[in-house]
């Protein structure tokens, strides 16, 4: 695990959970049909790659390993190595969106994923990507997978698997505006999800380390029904690497 840099940003935001690419993740008890999701949904993650060789998986809710990102969505890093986002329905198609801006490693980054039933947008710290529309809509009908950070769900290559830090997980049942993703970036700091405008449409938020006592992932959104556990991993993960204003 590389060094620890520790950043006082005050209480809110004070760990992050180190993901080593060993098929390491935090996996939900949950599917998706537990989620008030249909056709609108949002995802977010703040990170902190280490590694860029092949794409790297942030936030999964898949279910097939015969395509490379699987029947479901995601929000990962490709290989270029740009933040994307992704929505795949078996025997319809499939939308993705990338970001405009290159990725370095080691630097913390806000990625958001954004689906309205027609358009995948990707937003990278608030900066809208790529607006991919499918003339037909992708109707994503997959509610048997868990959510999972770090790797696809379905996944079994450890090529693909997150190599780094990931904190602030965030799950909405609905598409998240421009305007919300510049807010919820918060110039580079972590907001308190539960004081946004759209807090009761948060399905889930996972501290990744805030309060949690190892292996759970608390979900520390209004429901507070939809906890995560730490796979593959050992207390030591959560670490005391947090985001900065850069």
């Amino acid at each position: 695990m590389p060094s620890k840099l520790v950043y006082n940003i005050g209480t809110l935001n004070r760990n992050s959970v180190y993901h080593a690419g060993t098929n390491q993740c935090v996996v939900s008890p949950v599917t998706n049909n537990l989620f008030n999701i249909t056709t609108n949904f949002s995802m977010s993650a703040w990170v902190m790659p280490n590694n860029f060789v092949n794409n790297r998986f942030i936030l999964s809710n898949t279910t097939s390993t015969n395509i490379a990102i699987a029947n479901g969505y995601t929000i990962y890093i490709n290989t270029i190595p740009k933040a994307a986002f992704q929505v795949n329905t078996f025997g319809t198609g499939s939308i993705g969106a990338s970001s405009t801006a290159i990725l370095g490693l080691n630097t913390w980054y806000h990625i958001m994923g954004v689906y309205n039933g027609v358009d995948a947008r990707v937003y990278l710290n608030g900066v809208l990507g790529d607006v991919i529309t499918n003339g037909t809509g992708i109707v994503n009908t997959n509610s048997s997978a868990t959510y999972q950070t770090g790797r696809l769900a379905a996944g079994t290559s450890s090529l693909n698997h997150f190599i780094g830090y990931i904190d602030e997980v965030s799950i909405w049942n609905i598409a998240l505006t421009p305007s919300d993703a510049v807010k919820i970036y918060n110039g580079g700091r972590p907001l308190n999800l539960l004081t946004e405008t759209n807090k009761n449409n948060l399905q889930s938020w996972w501290r990744m380390g805030e309060d949690d006592t190892y292996p759970i992932i608390r979900d520390a959104s209004n429901r507070g029904s939809v906890s995560g556990t730490m796979t593959n991993m050992t207390a030591d993960n959560i670490t005391s690497n947090t985001v900065r204003r850069l």
